[in-house]
This record gives C-alpha cells, sequence and structure tokens, in this order.
C-alpha cells in the first residue's frame, strides 16, 4: 500500500496524467469543432419542387439585386456572405426564389407553366417562322468608386426561313420592337438616383443572337432519357439533358473556345482586349426529333457574362488609362409567340416593327417572370419621375443670345422673291 500511495503522490507521474487527460479533451473538442463546422459549412442544394431533381448553374444575386455566383451542375451553391442576405435565385424555366437565411439547407424551385401555342407546319406556303420573345436583363457596371445597376425588359422577335427559302434571308438577331429600362446609380458613399436613360452602353445582351444549327451527342440520339457531358480542357464544356422531345444544353463557353459556336456573336470578342471571368449559356428546345437542335425549335435561352473591361472596343467611354471596370450581365429569353407565315407577310413585318409587336400574340406578362422587391422598387422609383416638369424648369443658358431667344424672321412676299433671285445670282 505504500508504494502504491507513493507512486500517487508522485508529482511527476501526476502531470503526465494531467497532460494525457487534456490532450484526451483536446481531441474531443476538435473532433466536435471540425463536425460543426462541416454542418453549418454544408452548401445549400437546389432542386425542383416537383421532381426533386437538382437544378444546375442557379444565378445568384445578393440583397442590392447585383449578381455574386452561381450554382455548380450538382444544384449547389457555393458559400454566401451572411450580409448578403436575403438573397435571390433565377434559373430559366423557373419563378424566382428568396432566400431569407444561410440556415437552408435545401431550397425548392417551382418551374414556370408555360405553353406556347400549337403550330401548323407547312413550310410551302409559309416558309417563314416568325417568333416574337420576352428578354428580361439585369446587368451592372462597377468601379472602385460608384456602381451602375440596370434592369431592362425587351420584345424582340426573330424571322427563320425555311431551308430551301431563296427569296427571304430573315435574322436571327433580336429585332427589338419594344424596350423599357431601368437605372439605378449608387456612388461609393451609398447614395443612390434613378434614371431611365444613360448616355453610356454597357451591357452585353445586344451581342446574343439564336445559336446556328448544333449536332446533338450520339447518347442524345439514340435515348429518350438520359444525360450527356461533353468534357473541355478542364471541365465540362457542354451537359446535354434530354426528356422525350425536350432538351437543355448547359454550356461553358470558356471551358472550350470551340463552344463559341453558340454565341457567334461574341465568340470574336473572347480574343480582344476584355477578360471574361465568366459566359455561361443555357438553351432549351422542343420538338426535337432531328439529329440536331435547331433555332427553329427554340423555347427559352439564358446567359450570364462576367468581364472586366480594360479596352475602349466595347466600352468606348473608357480609355485603357481609366479605372478598371467590372461588368455582369443576367439575360432571360423566354419564346411567346411562334407563326409560320408567308414572303409577303415577312416583308410587311419586316419593315414594319409596330404591326409586327400588334399582330403578335404577347401572351407572356410580368406575371409570367415576376419580380423580387428590389427590381419593383426600382421600377416605381424611375416611373415617378416627371421629366416633362424638369425639362420646363431648366434654366435658359444666358452665354446663348444674351438670354434671349432670337425672334424668328417675318418675310413678305416681295422680299422672298428678292431673297431667291439673290441666291440664284449669288450662285453663279
Amino acid at each position: 500500500m505504500s508504494k502504491i500511495r507513493a507512486n500517487i503522490h508522485n508529482p511527476k507521474l501526476k502531470t503526465s496524467l494531467l497532460k494525457r487527460i487534456s490532450l484526451s479533451v483536446s481531441l474531443i473538442l476538435a473532433t466536435l469543432l471540425i463536425y460543426n463546422l462541416n454542418v453549418l459549412a454544408a452548401n445549400p442544394k437546389v432542386r425542383d419542387a416537383e421532381s426533386s431533381a437538382p437544378i444546375a448553374k442557379v444565378s445568384i444575386f445578393d440583397r442590392n439585386g447585383k449578381m455574386i455566383a452561381t450554382g455548380d451542375n450538382n444544384g449547389l451553391l457555393p458559400y454566401i456572405h451572411p450580409s448578403s442576405y436575403p438573397i435571390t435565385l433565377r434559373c430559366l424555366g423557373y419563378s424566382d426564389k428568396i432566400v431569407s437565411s444561410p440556415k437552408e439547407a435545401l431550397i425548392e424551385m417551382s418551374a414556370i407553366a408555360f405553353d406556347l401555342p400549337e403550330v401548323n407546319v407547312n413550310t410551302k406556303r409559309r416558309p417563314i417562322l416568325h417568333l416574337t420573345g420576352y428578354l428580361r436583363e439585369i446587368s451592372s457596371m462597377a468601379s472602385s468608386f460608384d456602381n451602375v445597376m440596370l434592369y431592362r425588359e425587351k420584345w424582340v422577335d426573330f424571322m427563320i426561313p425555311a431551308p430551301n427559302e431563296k427569296h427571304f434571308k430573315g435574322w436571327t438577331d433580336p429585332r427589338i420592337l419594344k424596350t423599357k429600362s431601368y437605372y439605378k446609380f449608387t456612388d461609393s458613399a451609398g447614395l443612390d438616383s434613378v434614371s431611365d436613360r444613360i448616355n453610356h452602353h454597357f451591357s452585353w445582351s445586344d451581342w446574343l443572337s439564336l445559336p446556328p444549327r448544333v449536332n446533338q451527342p450520339m447518347k442524345i440520339i439514340r435515348n429518350r432519357n438520359i444525360s450527356d457531358t461533353v468534357m473541355g480542357k478542364y471541365s465540362a464544356a457542354e451537359t446535354w439533358k434530354r426528356d422525350g422531345e425536350k432538351i437543355r444544353v448547359d454550356v461553358d463557353v470558356l471551358a472550350d473556345t470551340l463552344r463559341g459556336k453558340w454565341a457567334p456573336r461574341l465568340n470574336h470578342r473572347l480574343w480582344n482586349d476584355l477578360d471574361f471571368e465568366r459566359l455561361n449559356l443555357t438553351f432549351e428546345y422542343s420538338y426535337c426529333d432531328t439529329f440536331a437542335v435547331k433555332p427553329q425549335n427554340i423555347d427559352r435561352m439564358s446567359c450570364y457574362i462576367e468581364s472586366m473591361g480594360r479596352g475602349h472596343d466595347m466600352f468606348q467611354f473608357q480609355t485603357r488609362y481609366d479605372n478598371i471596370l467590372y461588368v455582369t450581365t443576367y439575360v432571360d429569353l423566354v419564346i411567346a409567340d411562334r407563326e409560320y407565315i408567308t414572303v409577303k407577310e415577312a416583308r410587311k413585318k419586316e419593315k414594319d416593327q409596330l404591326y409586327a409587336l400588334q399582330e403578335a400574340t404577347l401572351v407572356l406578362e410580368a406575371e409570367k417572370m415576376p419580380r423580387d422587391s428590389v427590381i419593383s422598387d426600382l421600377i416605381a422609383r424611375v416611373n415617378e419621375i416627371d421629366h416633362d416638369s424638369r425639362r420646363l424648369a431648366m434654366e435658359l443658358d444666358t452665354r446663348v443670345g444674351n438670354g434671349h431667344m432670337p425672334d424668328a424672321p417675318v418675310y413678305r412676299n416681295k422680299d422672298k422673291v428678292k431673297r431667291a433671285l439673290k441666291s440664284i445670282f449669288s450662285g453663279f
């Protein structure tokens, strides 16, 4: 017993026991901390509310309406700072989803129920396909001094002739039939103002067009319900998903330069003095029974472009020595009306844009593409602007005519004849 008591009261043994106990407690606490961090750091997942399938490439907007990130192909969202909440999620074919807290681990988005009217195809008598679309755009231009946010709505149309049609060329670039823009300017101090016009053009939406005919992968051709991925050098360049006669294609143009065929008007700008951080495109097609997807089959289209404008090629108001501008553009395009017409009708609509807009069945209205609170507030502020009162309240520039407008000269008929003869002789 004396030996045992001696060992217990041994200070060296007591110190070693305390070290072992403290080490064990530290390991347990570290394990719990790592587990809690993993639970908290679990990325939220976005899925379809009806099918529970993950939704790829979801666009994420912060509480100020600025696009800050995108989800991955599996529907997982990246880490978002709590100060950015509430955030708005947008994806082609789905209603906007507002997420108020980062604690939501599972987010469901509802698909927009939108069906185009049935179209009777008769390419012999009506060889021209007239597409009318609704385009929604959210863009921003930011520098170290200030920020400009743009929300724009457009009605656009396209004319796609039949393959054998030689009398009408048509167009796949969007022709603007009707548009409305809303701008919000914010300086470094947080003060803002709004307007419906600006002298600078910074959006990428006008460079978009319908993609050309693109062949489908063999897996998509042979199977009615399947997905396929075309890899670029380091990541996926194209992701195809087929569900019966409907096909969805997600394209990452920067993953493979050959994918620039999906955006031919943007392709040549990839090699200029502008740096692109992201260039993602999404297309939805229907009635795809052939071996390729064609402009005639497109239903919806969206894009997300993020670039650093360093040159004066696109940003003509900016020189190479100005402050660097960062531009983001998010665009949704939905085909609202599809009609086969004759060449005579196509030429008439080509000359008269108002007639083309009135004749189209504009079935897609604002309730089909709901707006969040940031966009609604911006629209309300811009609509309150009274341009007539502001123009009438402007003071006359006194440096011109000493502050007085010159009176219109009054000439008699005799004077008119003299002036006409004088001008004739002076010409000789």
